[in-house]
């Protein structure tokens, strides 16, 4: 079924009832993290993580506007102790993490020999680290 703005309707009234569960959804300011976030809305409370908190908002405005309900928190998912404490925060304010959607990406541009070590933990941990999306499994 189409929705107004394009895309499926992937649940809803026409899918079954409300699940009432959390969902995190990790670069939930913009693109497919937003979509994603405007649909999990329909089912259960979503909680978007993300950089930049004014696409936040508007994310949060969208779904308002649908009827659900979202919270927005500023979280850099390359850092670790970030997503970390999130998470937390999320499980203590919400009373636990029923869904988690690892959706954030970093687009490098380059070969692989071009990238500064800054940056290689972030697109390949160090054998035995976590990166940021890992934390928040």
């Amino acid at each position: 079924m189409d929705q107004p703005g394009g895309g499926i309707i992937l649940s809803g009234e026409s899918a079954g009832p409300r699940v009432d569960g959390v969902a995190v959804v990790t670069g939930a300011s913009r693109g497919i993290g937003r979509a994603i976030a405007r649909q999990l809305s329909l089912c259960c409370q979503v909680v978007g993580f993300a950089r930049d908190a004014e696409q936040l908002e508007r994310t949060g405005a969208l779904i308002a506007a649908d009827g659900g309900t979202f919270v927005a928190r500023v979280v850099d998912v390359t850092v670790h102790e970030a997503v970390e404490k999130g998470m937390a925060e999320v499980a203590d304010m919400l009373g636990g993490i029923d869904i988690l959607v690892n959706n954030a990406a970093a687009c490098l541009r380059g070969g692989l020999t071009d990238l500064s070590a800054s940056v290689s933990p972030v697109v390949m941990p160090v054998q035995g680290g976590k990166s940021g999306p890992a934390a928040a499994c």
